[in-house]
């Protein structure tokens, strides 16, 4: 795994916050019910430690959000919750509903909503901090246990992740997620070089 300085890592914990922050804010702009999410956790890890970290954490089925991003970096983001905790999640934003709702489809909907608005936030808040042209996907609802939801990061050869722990509250509903920032082969150290200049910039203005 490509290593990482303290620096480096308090930085990316810095813009990483500050996407959670942002994505917080919309969701309560959006929601009916207000919306909190935890300063995230982080850690930079290779995927073998990723899987194994998840998989001491997650028993059985998880439900997520995949997002792809391309240009001058390459590679995925996922946010995912346990299958049940995912259900809770869709059922607090959306408990006005009438009972007769598909509740699969809502619950793929309104999860899809939320991760697109986290992911958005976090990697257009790294993006434009670190001067980084990026473009994404339309956010993909997804299934499946950890080898199954990891089985796409093998096929675009990442090598190394970001994982980052929140929970969000809702509904006096406390639920934990995860969100996977997967870099393709390479581009990890592009995004250290970017941060190293962000370091920079930071030190000078400060």
């Amino acid at each position: 795994m490509t290593s990482i300085g303290r620096l480096e890592k308090q930085n990316i914990q810095t813009l990483i916050d500050s996407g959670v922050r942002q994505g917080a804010e919309v969701l309560n702009a959006m929601l009916n019910s207000p919306i909190k999410l935890e300063a995230p956790v982080l850690s930079v890890v290779g995927m073998e430690e990723l899987k194994e970290q998840l998989k001491a954490e997650y028993k059985g089925s998880l439900a997520g959000v995949r997002m792809s991003y391309a240009g001058e970096l390459i590679g995925e983001v996922e946010l995912i919750f346990n299958t049940a905790e995912a259900a809770r999640l869709a059922s607090a934003i959306t408990q006005d509903l009438a009972p007769e709702t598909d509740l699969d489809a809502l619950q793929a909907a309104t999860i899809s909503e939320v991760g697109n608005v986290v992911i958005n936030a976090i990697i257009g808040t790294m993006s434009n901090s670190l001067g980084l042209h990026l473009n994404f996907s339309v956010p993909q609802y997804m299934e499946g246990e950890i080898d199954s939801l990891l089985r796409r990061t093998e096929e675009i050869r990442s090598t190394t992740a970001l994982l980052v722990k929140t929970r969000f509250f809702i509904n006096k509903l406390d639920i934990s997620g995860h969100i996977l920032l997967f870099f393709t082969l390479g581009a990890f150290d592009l995004f250290k070089s970017r941060l190293k200049d962000y370091n920079t910039a930071s030190q000078g203005t400060s």
